[in-house]
């Protein structure tokens, strides 16, 4: 089971940053370590094959789901950090990120910090917090 959690962490951070570099914007700090690590002229190579893709029927996925993929990494980490245990302190470590999470949501609703809010973030939060909460439950009914 660690290494399920592991691979599942892994893969939902991989997929979430792959999102990012392939649609979002060039001028989040993400692209920086892309030039550092001197992988920025390959990334412009692959942003143009995947340029067809990133119409405005696509927004969820680029702008919102690898929100709730990062979210879907960080609670399996912490569930493979807890032994892999729905323990108390692994269930407030898992929610406390989840909560954060809402919370920035809400003040950018109300202009208390900088960003645009967007009712699609929250559901990408709530599912990718989901999976763990069934994977944990399922466990303990079998």
């Amino acid at each position: 089971m660690k290494f399920f959690n592991a691979l599942i962490s892994v893969i939902s951070l991989f997929i979430g940053a792959l999102i990012y570099l392939l649609f979002r914007p060039d001028y989040l700090v993400m692209f920086s370590w892309v030039e550092f690590i001197g992988m920025a002229d390959t990334l412009v190579e692959l942003r143009g094959y995947f340029l067809p893709l990133s119409t405005n029927s696509n927004n969820w996925i680029i702008y919102s789901m690898p929100n709730g993929l990062w979210l879907l990494s960080f609670s399996f980490l912490m569930l493979l950090t807890w032994g892999n245990k729905l323990s108390i302190y692994a269930l407030y470590w898992t929610l406390f990120l989840l909560v954060i999470a809402l919370l920035s949501e809400v003040m950018q609703f109300f202009q208390i910090i900088y960003g645009v809010f967007d009712i699609a973030d929250i559901v990408a939060y709530i599912l990718g917090f989901l999976p763990v909460l069934l994977y944990q439950f399922s466990r303990r009914l079998l």
